[in-house]
């Protein structure tokens, strides 16, 4: 489980990163209405979606590494839920990166 919880650590900053590079450029627009006034500016960005997530996931490892896992059945459910759902928009960056480079480029 911690495995997986460093993993969307890396898919969570990936995702800040790589959202950020394509709004700049022009080629998508935020779908969360929540973050899309907040993904503006790069330390917004940096701040609201890529520092404090990774902050969070940190201190569930910490917390989690000192309990005992079978008593965590929904947050393990959430933690692989969290993992596809980000692992699908990870994958749809690259896409879009990939099509951004290719064809309109």
């Amino acid at each position: 489980m911690i495995r997986l919880l460093k993993l969307l650590i890396f898919l969570n900053i990936f995702d800040g990163v790589a959202t950020y590079v394509c709004i700049k450029i022009g080629f998508i627009k935020e779908l969360n209405p929540i973050m899309a006034d907040i993904i503006e500016g790069w330390l917004s960005t940096l701040i609201f979606k890529i520092t404090l997530p990774t902050i969070l996931i940190l201190w569930l490892i910490n917390h989690l590494q000192k309990q005992n896992m079978t008593k965590f059945k929904v947050a393990k459910f959430l933690i692989v839920f969290t993992s596809i759902i980000y692992g699908g928009v990870s994958l749809l960056h690259i896409f879009n990166i990939l099509i951004y480079w290719t064809v309109i480029k």
